[in-house]
C-alpha cells in the first residue's frame, strides 16, 4: 500500500436530489480571476438550487465577503419565496468554515454538508456550474473581441441565459420554470456585445441634438426591466428600456433558433414593458472606471 494506493472511485448517479426548492443549496467559489472586473471583483461565487438548478451568481473582491453575501442572498430568496433553506453544501474552503459562518448556521438551523479536502468531486454541482459559466464567458468575450475586464458582466449574462434554457437535470423544464413555477419570457434575449443605441431622455437633450447614444450591450439588470449597456464614449454603465440593437442577422437567427422550442412565451415584453414611456422608469446611470 505504500507504493500503490489509488483513489477510490466515486459513485455516479446515486445522489439524493432535493424534492422542493431551497431544500438543498450548492455553493462554490472560483478565483483568483487573472483580470479585475469593472467593479473591482476577482472572484466568482455561485449558489445553485438543487431541485431546479436555478443559479445565483455574485462577484467578490475578497474571499472574506462570502459570508456577508450569503446572508444577504439568503434573506432575499427566503423572503421572496416564503421557504427556508434547509441544507447548505459547499467545499471545505476556509471562507466557508469561518466562525462567523458557523455561528450563522447554528443560529438559523441550516444543516451543513461540506466536501473532504482535495475532493472537489463531492461538490460537483457547484464545480461544474462554475466551469460552465467560465467557458461560456470566454466564448462570449472572444466572439466579440471584448476586453477581458467585462468578464463579470458576461458571466452574469451567461447565468441569466442558462437559467432560461433546458437543463438535463430538470426534465422538460428550464431552471427558471422549475424554481418559479412559470415559463420565463425570453423575448428580451440579445447577443452579448452587440452595438446598441440607447434613447436619450428629452430632459437630457435639446432640439436637433442626437436622440440616441452608441453603446455596447453587456447584460440584464436584476433590479429593473431593461438592458444593461456600456456607453463607449464615457465608459459609464447605463440601464435603459428604449434600446435599438444592431445585431448581425446570423446571430439573431441563432438566438431565435435556440428559443423556438418555447412557443408559449410572451412576445410583447419589449413593446409593453421595455419600450414604453413610463416616467417612473427613467434610465439609471452609474459611473464605472475602466
Amino acid at each position: 500500500m505504500i507504493g500503490k494506493h489509488p483513489e477510490h472511485k466515486f459513485d455516479r448517479g446515486k445522489a439524493n436530489r432535493a424534492t422542493s426548492i431551497l431544500g438543498l443549496i450548492h455553493s462554490g467559489i472560483s478565483g483568483l480571476i487573472p483580470v479585475t472586473s469593472m467593479n473591482g471583483s476577482r472572484y466568482l461565487l455561485t449558489f445553485i438550487d438543487d431541485f431546479s438548478r436555478y443559479t445565483w451568481v455574485l462577484f467578490l473582491k475578497k474571499k472574506l465577503e462570502v459570508c456577508e453575501n450569503f446572508s444577504e442572498l439568503k434573506a432575499l430568496i427566503e423572503n421572496a419565496s416564503g421557504i427556508k433553506i434547509k441544507i447548505f453544501r459547499y467545499d471545505n474552503g476556509g471562507e466557508y468554515v469561518s466562525n462567523e459562518f458557523i455561528h450563522i448556521f447554528s443560529q438559523i438551523g441550516i444543516q451543513v454538508q461540506h466536501s473532504i479536502p482535495y475532493t472537489p468531486q463531492q461538490n460537483s454541482v457547484a464545480e461544474r456550474k462554475n466551469q460552465s459559466l467560465k467557458e461560456m464567458t470566454t466564448c462570449m468575450l472572444e466572439s466579440k473581441k471584448l476586453a477581458t475586464n467585462l468578464w463579470a458582466e458576461a458571466m452574469h449574462a451567461a447565468a441569466y441565459i442558462q437559467n432560461r434554457v433546458p437543463h438535463s437535470s430538470v426534465k422538460g423544464k428550464t431552471p427558471f420554470e422549475a424554481y418559479f413555477g412559470h415559463k420565463p419570457d425570453v423575448s428580451n434575449l440579445r447577443v452579448f456585445g452587440s452595438t446598441a443605441w440607447a434613447r436619450i431622455p428629452l430632459d437630457k437633450r435639446r432640439a436637433l441634438q442626437p436622440q440616441s447614444i452608441e453603446c455596447l450591450f453587456i447584460g440584464y439588470p436584476d433590479e429593473s426591466k431593461g438592458f444593461k449597456l456600456l456607453d463607449i464614449n464615457t465608459k459609464q454603465i447605463i440601464i435603459e428600456r428604449s434600446v435599438k440593437f444592431d445585431e448581425p442577422l446570423q446571430e439573431v437567427e441563432l438566438v431565435k433558433e435556440k428559443t423556438a422550442e418555447f412557443p408559449s412565451y410572451s412576445t410583447e415584453y419589449l413593446d409593453d414593458e421595455i419600450g414604453g414611456d413610463d416616467p417612473d422608469l427613467d434610465p439609471m446611470i452609474y459611473a464605472i472606471n475602466v
